[in-house]
């Protein structure tokens, strides 16, 4: 090969890595370009699922790049969220009912588990959060009087994973033996000690310690709307705030104390959603005009805006274990930042291999990666310390190359696993140890 042809390709290669790394840091559209997204997820097999307001739930096996409907066609879904155990859980909601679904097949079927009547009219707002033992909490905002101001928010728990549900009644602080409105609820958040934060309209963010008998203010001391909740892996706790220099609430002790953080809005640009990165710890904060990224727990923030159409305003995030992010927004469909989800094909080895996971030990997220030296089905398997089978992470035709996966290990308990892979005649295992 002659110097021209050499440097000729070396600047194809400069090129096309600056080309990849600027679209790693730019939002860009996926197959699912258009209408209002309240809520995104993600299951455990790298299935992610939009709820597209009025039309149902979409699902795209190949991280956003092509969608079909997955169910609950024409339904208003305002939340989503997947079990330890697996379940995709959604809430919907009519002039007349609130109900809940459930799909335990990664979203071929939907079953109705919860269904209430409220005919005056039904709001949308609240969410999902799962404790221990198969207990599910969920909350919707209702109107409950006769003028629009009189808005409150029911909290429905399940504690047998999602099967049977009862109505706590209204969420908010009030009197011994009864409870007043909260306002609108916008989002729920479980911290340690079944304590159960609600962030509500009426100017606090609340807890409940006994699942929703008695609710008590938290403390922060600012009176604003409640716009967003979200936690990290260190069980820490980000509660945004609405209103004049919207601000950024932080806890480090499960809501007992809190402090300001770095974020200092206009008075327009409301928040609208927290996510924590699940590869980096990151803080992902969405407003109504913009959204911010901070890899320091909050104290300084990047604005992360590039690939957005002029006006966008994101609904509600979703993260990968891979570090991808997905935003739902107000009419433009679902963007994607980052990575594609699931697997990432690094170029083509000359030999079989299976790597060490990373990191390891791991909770509840670790990465596997592989090598294959030829065109081959290949089917990456987990198997518990008996020798069951827990997880088929991967089981299909793929060219050569070199590849990584992501495995979510949420609903298994601590202990020894071990990772094997088959692709043609090759095989190998290889040990890992979740603790948690």
């Amino acid at each position: 090969m002659n110097f021209t042809r050499k440097i000729s390709l070396l600047c194809l290669t400069v090129i096309f890595l600056v080309a990849d790394l600027t679209a790693q840091n730019t939002w860009n559209p996926t197959g699912l370009s258009s209408g209002q997204i309240r809520a995104i997820t993600v299951d455990s097999s790298g299935n992610l699922f939009a709820a597209r307001w009025g039309s149902g739930i979409f699902k795209s096996v190949n991280g956003g790049n092509s969608w079909s409907i997955s169910g609950l066609n024409g339904k208003r879904v305002f939340s989503m969220a997947v079990s330890p155990g697996g379940k995709i859980f959604a809430m919907a909601v009519n002039t007349a009912t609130i109900e809940i679904f459930c799909s335990s097949d990664h979203g071929s079927t939907w079953l109705s588990v919860f269904i209430q009547s409220d005919p005056i009219h039904v709001s949308f707002g609240g969410g999902f959060e799962f404790g221990p033992g198969g207990k599910i909490y969920a909350a919707s905002t209702i109107t409950i009087g006769p003028t629009l101001g009189d808005i409150g928010a029911y909290l429905f728990i399940s504690t047998d994973d999602g099967v049977t549900w009862i109505n706590k009644d209204l969420v908010g602080p009030g009197p011994i033996g009864g409870r007043l409105a909260s306002g609108y609820t916008d989002d729920i958040l479980l911290g340690t000690d079944n304590k159960l934060f609600a962030a509500t309209s009426d100017r606090r963010l609340l807890f409940t310690t006994n699942d929703g008998n008695e609710w008590v203010s938290s403390g922060i001391p600012l009176d604003a709307y409640l716009r967003g909740l979200g936690k990290d892996v260190q069980g820490d706790i980000y509660a945004g705030l609405a209103g004049d220099n919207n601000n950024l609430f932080f806890s480090s002790n499960n809501g007992a104390n809190w402090e300001l953080k770095g974020l200092h809005l206009p008075y327009y640009d409301l928040i609208e959603d927290i996510c924590v990165s699940k590869k980096d710890n990151a803080l992902i904060v969405a407003t109504q005009s913009n959204v911010f990224r901070s890899t320091d727990a909050g104290i300084t923030f990047d604005t992360i805006n590039q690939g957005f159409p002029l006006n966008t305003s994101v609904l509600t995030l979703c993260g990968t274990p891979q570090g991808t992010l997905f935003a739902g927004t107000l009419a433009n469909g679902v963007y994607r930042f980052g990575e594609p989800l699931g697997i990432i094909n690094s170029g083509v080895p000359a030999i079989f291999e299976l790597h060490q996971n990373y990191p390891n030990p791991f909770n509840p997220v670790t990465n596997i990666r592989f090598s294959i030296g030829k065109d081959a089905v290949v089917r990456l398997t987990v198997y518990d310390l008996l020798g069951r089978e827990v997880k088929v992470v991967l089981n299909e035709f793929r060219k050569a190359g070199s590849y990584e996966t992501g495995f979510d290990a949420s609903s298994l308990t601590s202990g020894i696993y071990f990772y094997r892979l088959f692709a043609g005649t090759f095989s190998e295992v290889k040990k890992m140890i979740l603790i948690k």
